[in-house]
């Protein structure tokens, strides 16, 4: 009998000691701190995201093609009845390369005419205007107005001073008779490209810094 208690001891003992065991294995697998993916998907995150660099004007847009030949033409098809194309937005700024000035309108499209002139002048009198700058640049729009029916102006500035690299000064010369002329003065003679964006009615004049 004494023998039996023993054995039932004995064995009570070894399976105390088992549990003991179990217990330890399980603590020691819950507090493994976990490596590999975590660290890899940051550092693939981190790849996605493009550096951000800061530039002038449109990101990539460089002055191409070009000239300093008069060009001309309109903004596209003019209604029938022709309203006046009402000039109502001019605006100037610095990209990479070059300058840009932009003329828009509504009510219509019109016809422009876009060259290097010796001297700036009024319309009407026909008297000398002093332009800041060594080179004239006259943007000349027909069929179109700057004011409405009441003579009130529809832009809300007849001068630009940007003072960019090539657009120094632009002011406007002349708003009569279905004529609007502006003459942008700049830093030098340089080639010049227009764009025409004839859904919004736009045209875009860019000149090539000197």
């Amino acid at each position: 009998m004494r023998r039996l208690w023993m054995h039932i001891a004995v064995v009570a003992i070894i399976a105390l000691a088992l549990v003991a065991l179990a217990g330890c294995g399980d603590d020691n697998k819950d507090s493994t701190t976990p490596t590999g993916p975590p660290q890899a998907t940051a550092a693939a995150t981190a790849a996605e995201t493009p550096a951000v660099t800061a530039s002038a004007g449109t990101p990539g847009e460089t002055f191409e093609g070009g000239g300093r030949a008069p060009v001309e033409g309109t903004l596209g098809e003019q209604a029938t009845p022709p309203p006046l194309a009402t000039l109502v937005d001019v605006r100037a700024a610095e990209h990479n390369g070059f300058d840009r000035i932009v003329f828009e309108f509504q009510d219509n499209a019109p016809d422009f005419r876009v060259e290097y002139v010796p001297q700036a002048i009024l319309c009407g009198s026909g008297q000398p205007v002093t332009v800041t700058g060594a080179a004239v640049l006259q943007v000349r729009f027909t069929a179109a107005a700057a004011h409405n029916d009441q003579a009130t102006p529809t832009v809300n500035t007849f001068e630009l001073t940007p003072n960019l690299p090539a657009i120094l000064r632009a002011l406007q010369t002349c708003d009569f008779e279905g004529e609007v002329t502006w003459q942008v003065g700049l830093t030098a003679e340089s080639d010049f490209k227009v764009t025409k964006l004839e859904d919004a009615a736009r045209l875009v004049v860019d000149i090539a810094h000197p």
